[in-house]
């Protein structure tokens, strides 16, 4: 599933080919990835509109509009947003189609359907649950230190913790385990066991991970169903330490990379570098 770098990405790149762009007409070829709006609605609220820029809340994207209206998505586990020239040439799974003026095509594509879209309007108070109650935002001016100690008391594991959106928006499985390594702190410990050396470690590890991820444009695992915009991978995956290296060394010590089951996830770790 594409986590924070990964749709930060895709709104980096969006953000760049997009704004100012006017949306000349909209086929929405699967209906049941809208979620709060009828076709027509959807269809209607997005033509002749012009792209104004783009967000980013956790694992949504926002494409926003002119008139106050916004397009949110979650990529869920094979969603992506890719732009094309033809549009005879659309490859399968294509499921959004917005043409754009200057003949291109702004299109989303998911295997597996699992993605949501949502057409916003009005207020915060009008969003779906799923995106108001999201937790904070790790490469958020609201992550300080002391957002992130409150809610360290839990007994819950702090691999699990990490994963819960509405807590700390944005981080998966990937992420999850090797902002651990960089921390030094083993994926079942329960968040109420860490020190405080240990939360201010964890705390700066989250979005120092983050970050790097977001400058190599995301990790795209050999499975490829994350691309970025024009069709390209990201090279973070080379970077791993930890995720899906079982039976290879740690970078750091030597040890061997072990996995185990946590939050009904397999987590990746160094037994001797995480305690």
């Amino acid at each position: 599933m594409p986590e924070l770098p990964e749709v930060e990405t895709a709104r980096r790149d969006l953000n760049r080919l997009l704004k100012g762009k006017r949306i000349q007409k909209v086929r929405l070829l699967h209906p049941a990835l809208l979620r709060n709006a009828t076709t027509e609605e959807f269809r209607e609220s997005l033509e002749g509109k012009r792209i104004l820029g783009t967000g980013r809340r956790g694992k949504y994207l926002f494409l926003l509009l002119e008139g106050g209206a916004a397009l949110a998505v979650h990529f869920k586990m094979t969603g992506r947003f890719f732009l094309f020239k033809q549009e005879n040439d659309l490859p399968r799974h294509t499921h959004l189609v917005m043409a754009l003026e200057g003949k291109t095509y702004l299109c989303y594509s998911d295997i597996r359907k699992f993605g949501r879209i949502y057409l916003l309007k009005g207020g915060e108070e009008k969003e779906p649950d799923e995106i108001r109650l999201l937790g904070l935002d790790p490469l958020g001016e609201e992550f300080t230190l002391e957002a992130f100690r409150d809610l360290t008391g839990s007994g819950k594991e702090i691999k699990s913790l990490l994963l819960e959106q509405h807590l700390i928006a944005g981080i998966g499985n990937i992420y999850a385990s090797e902002i651990l390594w960089r921390a030094g702190i083993r994926p079942e410990r329960p968040a109420s066991s860490l020190s405080g050396d240990e939360i201010a470690r964890l705390f700066r590890a989250i979005p120092e991970i983050l970050k790097t991820a977001v400058a190599s444009g995301g990790s795209t695992l050999r499975d490829r169903t994350y691309l970025r915009v024009d069709g390209t991978p990201g090279s973070y995956q080379r970077f791993h330490k930890v995720y899906y290296r079982t039976g290879l060394p740690c970078p750091v010590c030597g040890e061997t990379i072990e996995k185990s089951l946590v939050a009904k996830r397999s987590s990746f770790f160094c037994p001797r570098c995480q305690k």
